[in-house]
């Protein structure tokens, strides 16, 4: 099955300090996601989190083919049995061509948006790099800087 990542699950470090990054070796390309956009829309205790919102736009993140064993995985870490995200299927650009029903998860209760904390922000861009296109993590940077005066 097809996995588009975006937000902190691009970053394999993450997987790796969590002992599974051989769940992420199988890396098909960066997946763009249009009429979404990026929004940190789920609240934690230290700040806002990655949700993709239907608002337009576009999404970059990174599309990787995964077996049973990682959805189980990436169940867990998305919260679902606790309600923070929930599974869902979207039609992506894979290396220019259309794929549909692609896994991601979405937020399910958004609320308005909240400021990511540094760090986290940090595993955004550090996943995305060498993946999600340069243009792509320029403008989260900057949209972070003017919208929460976040700077990195």
């Amino acid at each position: 099955m097809l996995y588009f990542a975006y937000g902190s699950c691009m970053d394999g470090v993450r997987f790796k300090l969590r002992n599974k990054n051989h769940f992420f070796q199988n890396v098909k390309g960066c997946g763009i996601l249009s009429g979404f956009s990026l929004r940190f829309t789920r609240r934690a205790y230290d700040g806002g989190r990655a949700d993709i919102v239907e608002e337009g736009g576009i999404v970059e993140g990174k599309v990787y083919e995964v077996n049973s064993a990682c959805l189980d995985y990436l169940y867990q870490r998305e919260g679902v049995s606790a309600g923070f995200y929930r599974p869902t299927f979207v039609d992506i650009n894979l290396n220019g061509k259309i794929v549909e029903d692609v896994l991601t998860f979405t937020v399910v209760n958004k609320e308005a948006e909240t400021a990511p904390p540094s760090e986290y922000l940090e595993e955004n861009l550090r996943g995305g790099t060498g993946c999600v296109s340069e243009a792509y993590l320029t403008s989260l940077r900057e949209r972070m800087k003017s919208t929460f005066g976040i700077g990195l």
